[in-house]
């Protein structure tokens, strides 16, 4: 968490706008979404041959790619996205290895749930070294998410009448940058907490914008299902979370039904605080029915207080985890469910992971998004009431399985030491590593020592042999003796 919210508060991800980018940078084209795949995916599309090296056009680009992801993940949080890299006309003069590692930490750390699968189209053949050393930056997951493409196999994935002209389709689409009708996107904030925006029209179509319009986008709203009970399948409406799609709504509702995960609101399921009740009283608990699809678990915090409160949820593992919303309001009386999702592959780790929901009472007058956000930023940590919450997994039983919660607890146990065991071992490795690197000098010392003496043998000179003494003769003549 500590990474992605740092990495967020630097960039300023909340704060960034169509309006923040000058026109020019708007105008060259180099990254938009158009069409859609076979699967109705949005593509993002990159032009790389757009692209050149230059260290203040790199700043923009990034922050750009981190407005352009935000804008789809606050739109569509369920939806994935395509990204088609175009380097059909591209140049190593073109190629940024520290762009290219950014645009990979955010599909690997910031938005790990965005990605469907990236098109690399075109890529020549020089650009295969690159491609080894961005393949040590992937998991073997992640690899498998690359596809490289020419123009007689990526209609696999784009249908012929939504794929480029130049890739063999039939779409004539031309990027041309059209600013929106608003010079700048405006908030409405209702008094359960909606939040309205008016922003920016759609992109990849004939408009020529950037982004697909925005839809109604909620903090909290009023839950009128809640009974204390599991919800029926006919119910009238269920929290929305985020209201970007009636979609997201319900899905989760279809969901909580299909698999009955809507938790049991007893009285020993609870934790009651001075200001709300929360639900879960102390797990997390996600039932992981299909390791490749997200599972979800919803808290409902419910406001008991006379005044209006603000919520917000944080997590030790945010790569772990799609928290919808994370933040919000709640009238008094009103219920806010927040929805959790378990990312894919993640179960067998959640069990040192925790939440924290923090809770503080607000005045009237807030009601903006960048209001809540100064009141937390100033308001005393002893006013701010604070509940943690762990995490478990739990496998679906099938009709023949008989998973107890004992065997369960078991292999949680059993996974915790094989983590420490490897702790253990990572520290003997490293610590051997040290060895091997003093051997490796004492080594080299030794080489070059002989490789010295060879030298010296080999031109005859003899460091071992001293020298005789010099011995001066004294002559005499026959005169000198008589």
């Amino acid at each position: 968490m500590d990474t992605s919210m740092k990495w967020r508060k630097e960039m300023g991800v909340n704060d960034l706008k169509e309006t923040t980018f000058p026109l020019e940078f708007l105008e060259i084209g180099g990254m938009y979404y158009h069409s859609q795949d076979k699967d109705k995916h949005d593509i993002l599309y990159f032009d790389i041959s757009k692209n050149k090296k230059d260290p203040e056009m790199n700043k923009k680009v990034k922050k750009y790619l981190a407005y352009v992801l935000e804008q789809h993940a606050r739109k569509e949080p369920e939806e994935r996205i395509v990204v088609l890299m175009d380097m059909s006309s591209s140049s190593m003069s073109n190629v940024d290895m520290d762009l290219l590692r950014f645009e990979i930490t955010c599909f690997t750390t910031y938005f790990p749930a965005l990605l469907e699968y990236m098109l690399i189209y075109e890529m020549p053949w020089l650009f295969s070294a690159i491609w080894k050393i961005v393949k040590q930056w992937l998991s073997a997951e992640q690899v498998k998410r690359v596809k490289f493409v020419k123009k007689p196999d990526i209609q696999e994935y784009i249908n012929k009448e939504q794929l480029w002209e130049h890739m063999g389709g039939l779409d004539k689409y031309k990027y041309k940058y059209i600013p929106p009708e608003t010079t700048a996107s405006r908030e409405t904030v209702s008094a359960n907490g909606t939040v309205t925006s008016v922003s920016l029209p759609e992109s990849g179509g004939d408009d020529g914008s950037l982004l697909h319009a925005r839809k109604k986008v909620t903090f909290a709203e009023k839950d009128n299902s809640i009974n204390g009970s599991e919800m029926p399948e006919d119910s009238k409406s269920e929290t929305s979370i985020t209201s970007d799609t009636s979609r997201l709504s319900q899905h989760i509702r279809v969901q909580s039904v299909k698999k009955k995960r809507i938790r049991d609101r007893a009285e020993s399921n609870r934790f009651v605080g001075a200001l709300v009740t929360i639900s879960p009283s102390d797990e997390l608990e996600f039932d992981v029915e299909d390791q490749n699809k997200e599972t979800l678990d919803i808290v409902s915090i419910t406001n008991t207080h006379h005044k209006q409160v603000a919520f917000k949820v944080k997590t030790t593992s945010p790569e772990k985890y799609r928290v919808r919303p994370s933040t919000g309001l709640i009238q008094a009386g009103d219920t806010a469910n927040v929805n959790i999702f378990l990312l894919p592959g993640n179960q067998w780790t959640i069990h040192r992971d925790k939440f924290l929901v923090l809770i503080l009472e607000t005045p009237e007058n807030v009601t903006s998004a960048s209001a809540m956000t100064d009141l937390w930023k100033t308001a005393p940590k002893e006013i701010i009431m604070e509940h943690r919450l762990r995490c478990i997994a739990a496998t679906v039983k099938s009709d023949g399985d008989d998973i107890s919660q004992a065997e369960l607890s078991d292999v949680h146990k059993q996974v915790e030491g094989l983590t420490k065991k490897l702790d253990d071992v990572l520290q003997i490795n490293s610590s051997l590593e040290g060895k091997i690197n003093r051997i490796y000098w004492i080594q080299l010392f030794f080489l070059l020592l002989l490789v010295f003496l060879a030298v010296a043998m080999a031109t005859g000179w003899n460091i071992f042999t001293i020298p005789p003494p010099t011995i001066i003769e004294k002559t005499t003549t026959c005169s000198s003796l008589l």
